[in-house]
């Protein structure tokens, strides 16, 4: 039983290594698609931002083309400032892949943000052409960090700062990041965090989520999240130790749900490889004591089995873990994967195993006779 135990352990070893491996090779793929990325307003070192507030709806979008939109994010984000004088103030926002325009106030009065184009680009000093790409620019409030944006990413507005506390509310639509394979669709909202460096001072910057009733955060990388009644959520964010702020959110997912998700088709797998090796093992040493010195025809035809079993369990567990978590058009490669890579492995190395199993068991029963 000893040795026993040591060969399902080696067993184990082996099998899990190859999987790693297996794992890494599928995943070469592009994972994402593309979504919008925004920053708060580039600003002056002579005024205080004495708070951010940013208010973000998800909602459901109907916007289907060559980019599925999935859902919407509805920004509005509010600044609370203090200048210690009247001041004119240019500001800059940016707003990555923004799927709609921008609108902007001060103190109550609607401001026209007028565009910037390749005709009066030079009056922007900041915004320089990046050499390597025609439709690229990057803007550099510091000499050695080039943020690269389209120009029909900023949103550039000039703006009379009152003596006193002075709100900016900038309001526009953009489109969370998501990814294209795997199991679960995962968004992801990213707000760029560093232009909060060249202000003079910053404070705390609250996030308040609205979602719909099937969604749910999964994770963000910065700041406390609580979550309210109704698909509410609120962070706060009290000091920038990250360069930007990332929301993932998904659908809302049954216990089961998780369980599978958390175990994926590798971990499914693999619990029914072993449980297959253990009856396998078995089947083994009943022949092999029948018929101590005849061919073991079990060694091939179980490691046929196994093999053929466990390429199935992990191409269906797939289709089976999206049904249960009721997701749709994900794309998956791991067909091919299981057809060209897993299967021949399994025959290959673990009809070895086998072989060297009922080797050993047949040395043992040889042994006891004489």
């Amino acid at each position: 039983m000893k040795h026993h135990s040591k060969i399902l352990t080696k067993s184990f070893l082996f099998f899990f290594i190859l999987m790693t491996c297996i794992r890494i090779y599928g995943n070469m793929a592009k994972p994402y698609s593309d979504g919008t990325t925004s920053s708060p307003i580039f600003g002056s070192r002579d005024c205080k931002v004495l708070s951010e507030k940013m208010d973000l709806t998800i909602v459901t979008s109907e916007m289907y083309d060559d980019y599925s939109e999935f859902y919407r994010v509805k920004y509005k984000v509010s600044y609370q400032i203090y200048s210690e004088k009247k001041a004119k103030l240019p500001l800059l926002f940016i707003a990555q892949n923004m799927a709609s325009e921008s609108t902007v106030s001060v103190n109550g009065k609607k401001l026209n943000t007028p565009k910037i184009t390749n005709q009066n680009i030079s009056q922007f000093s900041f915004i320089h052409k990046n050499q390597n790409s025609e439709d690229s620019y990057d803007i550099r409030f510091e000499q050695n960090s080039p943020k690269y944006v389209n120009l029909n990413e900023l949103i550039y507005f000039e703006t009379d700062l009152e003596k006193g506390e002075n709100n900016i509310v900038v309001e526009y639509e953009g489109v969370p990041e998501y990814n294209i394979y795997g199991l679960l669709r995962e968004f992801k909202i990213t707000y760029a965090l560093y232009p909060s460096n060249y202000w003079k001072s910053f404070g705390p910057i609250d996030v308040d989520l609205h979602l719909p009733s099937n969604l749910e955060i999964i994770k963000n990388n910065i700041g406390k999240l609580q979550e309210e009644q109704n698909g509410n959520y609120k962070i706060q964010i009290n000091s920038v130790t990250q360069e930007q702020l990332e929301i993932t959110f998904s659908k809302k997912v049954s216990v089961f749900g998780k369980v599978l998700l958390f175990l994926d088709p590798i971990g499914i797998m693999t619990i029914g490889f072993l449980i297959m090796f253990y009856f396998h093992i078995k089947w083994m040493r009943s022949r092999r004591r029948k018929h101590p010195k005849k061919f073991n025809y079990t060694i091939l035809l179980g490691s046929l089995i196994i093999a053929i079993l466990t390429s199935l369990i992990f191409i269906f567990s797939y289709d089976f873990i999206q049904w249960v978590v009721d997701e749709q058009g994900m794309k998956q490669d791991y067909v091919l994967l299981a057809v060209f890579v897993i299967f021949p492995c399994i025959l290959i190395f673990y009809s070895v195993l086998a072989w060297i199993t009922d080797l050993w068991y047949k040395n043992r029963i040889s042994q006891n006779i004489h």
